[in-house]
């Protein structure tokens, strides 16, 4: 669980961001799980609030990230067994010949 200094500070991150102050090194360096316990501690307060749309923003841009980047893997390992597979029905199919 996220302290509530933690809290204020990922909340005042945000809230510069809107006034145009480049934070996008401090906005990377908040992980995926501390932005999800700051949205479900804000609850139903501030849905409307600049730096909360914000928040949730970044949470789903890091939500896709990490979607795309398990589908790589799976791409990957697909690419891999079928190569194997390939090579053992070639192995096969060369030694019955």
């Amino acid at each position: 669980m996220i302290t509530p200094e933690r809290k204020k500070e990922i909340i005042s991150i945000f809230q510069r961001s809107l006034k145009g102050v480049d934070n996008s090194v401090e906005m990377q360096a908040i992980g995926l799980e501390e932005m999800r316990d700051v949205d479900a501690i804000l609850g139903s307060s501030d849905s409307d609030a600049g730096y909360r749309i914000r928040i949730r923003q970044r949470i789903a841009d890091l939500e896709l990230l990490e979607q795309r980047n398990h589908d790589s893997k799976i791409r990957a390992w697909y690419i891999f067994v079928t190569l194997v597979v390939g090579i053992v029905i070639g192995y096969i199919v060369n030694q019955l010949t």
